[in-house]
């Protein structure tokens, strides 16, 4: 019985040993070479905020405990310009699953945070969405001998003035995802927030290179003017 015991323990410790690898990135350049870029295909009309398609450079690791073995978020950065005030009511991005052919994913946690100075600020949480559609397609492109998915969720208005803001994103699905990114930084370059890593930081910090994420935000642009007695929380 002792010895039946030990097993499970040393086979727990090595369970725990692999989730805890769980790689955070692809090695090497995408061994699929150049995808075309076919644009979002998810039905919505035109954006709040484009940050653009992935080139394929590398895809960076997200998803929840029970799927990573710790959680992992990535965060990127947006603007809402001075003289607008938006209605936030969706995202779409691309990614791949690591071993999985789309779709996969059952949702996605997406809050938007403050800006501190070039940095996001993940105590000061603007808005959470709650999200009443997702939906995961497969596109058609290969990256890293993987296909890749398009996600879109819809959720529940969020509402921001003109500033800064941060999104900090992860995927709810059965295995470790890779979020495609892109070598072309728009305002700041992604963070992430890996709890088996060093936490909360710049992915130059993470991973010795600056990248984007690839991200579209859906929604209103929502006029001043209509705004008599309207106030921005």
């Amino acid at each position: 019985m002792r010895k039946n015991w030990l097993l499970i323990v040393a086979g727990s410790l090595l369970t725990t040993g692999i989730w805890a690898q769980a790689p955070s990135r692809f090695d090497g350049p995408n061994p699929s070479g150049p995808q075309p870029d076919l644009g979002w295909i998810q039905p919505v009309g035109p954006p709040l905020y484009d940050n653009g398609a992935t080139d394929g450079t590398n895809g960076y690791s997200n998803g929840t405990a029970a799927a990573v073995g710790v959680n992992r978020f990535l965060l990127d950065d947006f603007v809402v310009p001075g003289s607008e005030i938006w209605e936030v009511l969706d995202y779409t991005w691309t990614h791949v699953w690591n071993s999985l052919s789309p779709p996969q994913g059952t949702g996605v946690s997406f809050e938007i945070v403050a800006d501190a100075a070039g940095m996001p600020d993940i105590g000061t949480v603007i808005g959470t969405a709650n999200v009443t559609t997702y939906t995961e397609v497969a596109t058609g492109n290969i990256f890293f001998s993987r296909p890749e998915a398009e996600s879109f969720a819809a959720f529940d208005p969020i509402i921001l003035a003109s500033g800064t803001y941060w999104f900090q994103m992860q995927i709810l699905g059965p295995e470790n995802n890779f979020y495609l990114v892109r070598s072309t930084v728009t305002g700041n370059e992604l963070w992430v927030n890996y709890v088996d890593e060093a936490g909360l930081q710049s992915g130059t910090a993470q991973f010795g290179v600056a990248a984007d994420l690839n991200f579209r935000l859906g929604g209103n642009i929502i006029i001043p003017a209509e705004l008599v007695g309207f106030e921005v929380e």
